[in-house]
């Protein structure tokens, strides 16, 4: 059963992954995507650069926020590894190009 202490571990073990979340243990910030308690029920929620939030979700059980909020995060490392690689081939590509013009 997953719970927040769990997410926390694994998203930590990440490397190079930068992205603000939230387990529900602090109070919200801006451009975050988190979990929190209200009225007895989990709340999955993205908040905004100027305030606000959007409920993506709700939950009756704490490893159900903390499963769909580690899908999310899961999803965002994809990405950002995705675009790591895609920076370093477009990288590459400049230095070869640059490598031919002085070929």
């Amino acid at each position: 059963m997953l719970d927040r202490e769990k997410v926390r571990k694994e998203v930590e073990s990440w490397e190079s992954f930068s992205y603000n979340y939230n387990l529900g243990d602090r109070p919200m910030r801006h451009n975050e995507l988190g979990i929190r308690l209200v009225d007895g029920k989990w709340q999955l929620y993205r908040s905004f650069e100027r305030g606000g939030y959007n409920v993506i979700d709700t939950f009756d059980k704490e490893s159900d926020a903390c499963e769909a909020l580690l899908y999310y995060l899961r999803s965002e490392k994809g990405r950002q590894e995705y675009y790591r690689k895609f920076k370093e081939q477009q990288r590459l590509k400049r230095e070869e190009e640059l490598k031919n013009k002085k070929g």
